[in-house]
């Protein structure tokens, strides 16, 4: 689908210049610190960044989708219609295998996507997702019986797992190094607002107007469907998977589509820059697509007889094997390479224990109503409702505080802080019966929801930063499997319990103390004002440290050893990084002087 915008023209071009070569990370931080010098170029950057932030509102709607589809289970449950009508009133096995039905699909919809998104981009899987997720979540409304309806639920996970992998790695991938906390943070907030949607939808529709859950589920497919339409008008391709899958062109033309829709008025991205970092064999193929190689056989097969539709489908059938067979091929190269000694005590084992801890903590928004309910709670829909909207106080401080704090300090702070409110929950349902209870029950859970929004945020940063660019999608989707196997489990842990809640909430508040320690315990790196690394014999991260040039905010420093290098060829690095360490050296003098 065409975008409704395209790059500036008019601006000089890259061949008129002597500027060093820039990578794509460089070139969005330039694009982004860009300050118009007129109070009308003010204006018309203002109207044209408008379109940028665009990009961003649209992957958070598509996120705010995924939430409400999740949420809805927790107000769907503590229906008495639907308790009686589906689940026989039977919450600890049914209640659970209904509630798991939407994880399963999210752990082989996030692995399938996490496998294929570094082969087929991230934006047509994205689609995919969001439409699967629109459909199914409809269709779940009219299930006759639960068998159906937990199928319908699992197809809807199929398209979670897709658009919540694809989301984390677009927002990453699309967002200038200096801002990129703010930007993920930005995209992963929308998961609070959708959220709040759902459960004012809930306190509305089931509590107040007493409708059927049918309806409520219907409802809850509406974000998804918009997300979908935003997300093909806005969202462009990520030019650094472009450039990684030799389209060079294209690439360089989304970098500039970016940088145009931040209001960028400098000099466009050129295509021997992309080329320079990318382009390893120094080929002559300017298009960057890959040759199509046909077999002798093959050649004189269609040369006989080019209307033989036998020959045709054959030829077909052994191009789409073929492809098959590489794409397979490089979903297990991925996956071997997660696991390699240089990324793999650092980076992959640790984040799938922080998302195994962090969904096993958040399994408890699905039964919060249910729980409520349990302990006596009077208005358990407006409680729930509260509930929700703790999650603005959490996105809020991630956002100030990511990029000025660090992702681990914040990380490592909000899951202590989110362990310790459940503890005071447990202990307030146990110990307190004053006349002060509801308000610290509802207190403490508001408290840990949004602690653990916070701990959400954060991984979702630190995950799309963690993993170089050829295998990010496929790092992300191991971690979400992770995250899921977690979330399914944690269904059955809280239908088995949900009689004893005190219980319940410390079990939760243990995992998550466990994994408020994962980070510490296992050395992970920090990588705030960093840029991505895209190799993952690169070691998977740059560790440079952003460095301050005059008259700019944040300029991302060049790595300084071949472990940390963006580019694969060392040689070429290390040139790049002596010209880049003269340029600096040459604007201390002149601020010297």
């Amino acid at each position: 689908m065409t975008l409704p915008f395209q790059p500036n023209r008019d601006v000089p071009s890259r061949k008129t210049t002597t500027h060093p070569f820039r990578s794509i990370d460089e070139f969005f931080d330039e694009a982004h610190r860009q300050i118009p010098s007129s109070e009308q170029q003010k204006i018309g950057t203002s109207i044209r960044r408008f379109r940028y932030y665009m990009i961003f509102l649209a992957l958070g709607i598509a996120n705010s989708g995924d939430a409400t589809e999740i949420n809805c289970l927790n107000y769907v449950l503590s229906s008495d219609e639907f308790q009686y009508d589906m689940l026989g009133n039977d919450l600890a096995s049914n209640g659970a295998l209904f509630g798991s039905s939407i994880y399963a699909g999210m752990l082989f919809g996030g692995l399938l996507t996490g496998l294929f998104g570094d082969n087929f981009g991230r934006k047509p899987i994205l689609l995919t997702g969001l439409i699967s997720n629109s459909c199914s979540g409809a269709l779940s409304a009219f299930a006759p019986n639960f068998g159906l309806l937990c199928f319908f639920r699992f197809i809807s996970g199929l398209g979670i797992g897709a658009v919540i992998t694809c989301i984390i790695t677009l927002a990453t991938e699309l967002s200038p190094p200096s801002r990129r906390g703010l930007y993920v943070t930005f995209v992963s907030s929308f998961w609070t607002i959708g959220s709040i949607f759902i459960s004012s939808m809930g306190w509305i529709v089931l509590g107040i107007e007493g409708k059927s859950w049918r309806f409520f589920l219907s409802v809850a497919a509406i974000p998804s469907s918009v997300g979908f339409a935003l997300v093909a008008c806005y969202v462009p391709e990520s030019p650094r998977f472009l450039a990684l899958n030799r389209k060079y062109v294209e690439a360089t033309k989304a970098a500039n589509i970016v940088a145009d829709a931040m209001g960028f008025r400098g000099v466009k991205l050129g295509l021997d820059e992309v080329r320079h970092y990318y382009d390893d064999d120094e080929s002559n193929n300017i298009s960057g697509e890959l040759p199509q190689a046909s077999t002798t056989e093959e050649a004189h097969e269609s040369k006989k007889d080019k209307k033989n539709i036998a020959i045709i489908l054959r030829q077909h059938f052994r191009k789409c094997t073929k492809e098959l067979n590489e794409t397979m091929i490089n979903a297990f190269q991925n996956i071997s390479g997660l696991y390699s000694e240089l990324i793999r005590w650092r980076k992959t084992i640790p984040l799938q224990v922080l998302w195994f801890c962090m969904s096993f903590g958040s399994g408890l928004v699905n039964w919060i109503a249910t729980i409520f309910i349990k302990i006596g709670l009077v208005d358990v829909y407006f409680a729930a409702l509260l509930f929700a909207m703790a999650n603005l106080p959490g996105n809020i401080a991630t956002a100030y505080l990511l990029d000025r704090v660090g992702r681990k300090t914040v990380l490592m702070s909000s899951m202590l802080l989110a362990a310790l409110s459940l503890l005071t929950f447990a202990g307030t349902v146990h110990f307190d019966y004053g006349q002060y209870r509801n308000l610290n029950i509802v207190l403490s859970a508001c408290f840990f929801h949004a602690f653990m929004v916070c701990g959400w945020c954060t991984i979702s940063v630190m995950t799309g930063e963690l993993f170089p660019t050829t295998v990010r999608n496929t790092g992300l989707g191991i971690c979400t499997a992770s995250g899921r196997i977690a979330a399914m489990i944690v269904q059955f842990v809280n239908g088995s319990l949900v009689e004893t809640p005190d219980v319940l909430l410390i079990v939760s508040s243990v995992v998550i103390l466990i994994g408020a320690l994962t980070p510490f315990l296992m050395k992970m790196e920090e990588m705030s004002l960093k840029p991505l690394s895209d190799d993952v014999s690169a070691g998977g991260g740059g560790d440079g440290a952003a460095s301050k040039v005059p008259g700019d905010e944040v300029l991302t420093d060049c790595p300084t050893d071949h472990s940390d290098a963006i580019t694969p060829n060392a040689d070429r690095e290390n040139v790049q990084t002596r010209a880049r360490g003269r340029i600096r050296d040459d604007l201390k003098h002149l601020e010297l002087a």
